[in-house]
C-alpha cells in the first residue's frame, strides 16, 4: 500500500466530512496550491508560532459552534451525554431517562400524558404529575450546573430538546453521515425498554 501524505489524508477527510476544516503546517510550500484548491482552512510554514496558529484556528473556513461541540448525546448503545467529552451525572436515573427520551424524538414535542407512560408505565394522575414535575426540576438543576439548562424545553402541558444547541450521533444518523451509518451496530440506548430506532 502507498504511503499517504498530508494532501491524500485532507482528500480522504473531505470525502468523508466536506465541510471539515484542514489546517497543513509544513516546511514545503509548493504544496500550497493544492491546499487552496482543497478548500484548507489554513496553511502555516513551518516554524510557525503560537500566534500564526491561533490565527488560523481563529479563521477557520467553518466556524465551529463551541456551544453545540460542549455538548454531545450518545444514543447508540448505552445512551450517554457528555459534557466536553465527560459524562454528565445524573442523581436521578429518571431524569436522565427523560433526557434521552427528549433527545430521541429529534426536537418533536411531548406531551406530560405521553412521558408518564414512557417513564413510569402508567397512566397519567396526580402522582406521576407530580413525580414528573420533580424529575424535570432534578434535570433542569442537572444540566444548568454545566450550562446547558437551555437544551430542554417546556410549553404548555410539553417538553423537547432543542436540537441546534448539541450534537449527536443519532442525528448524524438522521441526516445520512456514513460515519454515524457505519458505527450503528443495532444497539440503541439499550438501558431503555422503550429504545428502537426505525
Amino acid at each position: 500500500m502507498p504511503e499517504m501524505n498530508g494532501i491524500d489524508l485532507a482528500k480522504a477527510l473531505k470525502g468523508f466530512k466536506p465541510k471539515i476544516n484542514v489546517i497543513f503546517c509544513t516546511g514545503y510550500s509548493e504544496y500550497m496550491q493544492q491546499a487552496i484548491s482543497l478548500h484548507a482552512s489554513g496553511y502555516l510554514l513551518k516554524p510557525s508560532d503560537k500566534e500564526k496558529v491561533k490565527e488560523a484556528i481563529d479563521n477557520l473556513l467553518y466556524p465551529l459552534d463551541p456551544i453545540k461541540n460542549h455538548f454531545y448525546a450518545k444514543t447508540f448503545g448505552s445512551f450517554d451525554f457528555y459534557v466536553d467529552g465527560v459524562p454528565l451525572r445524573f442523581s436521578r436515573s429518571k431524569s436522565k431517562e427523560l433526557l434521552a427520551y427528549l433527545i430521541s424524538l429529534q426536537g418533536a414535542t411531548a406531551n406530560r400524558k405521553e412521558i408518564s407512560a414512557i417513564l413510569f408505565e402508567d397512566e397519567y394522575n396526580l402522582k406521576t404529575q407530580n413525580y414528573l414535575s420533580k424529575i424535570y426540576k432534578d434535570l433542569i438543576e442537572t444540566l444548568s450546573a454545566v450550562g446547558a439548562k437551555n437544551i430542554v424545553k417546556k410549553g404548555y402541558n410539553t417538553y423537547w430538546v432543542d436540537v441546534s444547541l448539541f450534537s449527536s450521533d443519532l442525528f448524524d444518523y438522521t441526516k445520512g453521515d456514513p460515519q454515524a451509518i457505519n458505527s450503528y451496530t443495532g444497539e440503541f440506548m439499550i438501558q431503555y425498554e422503550w429504545a428502537f430506532l426505525e
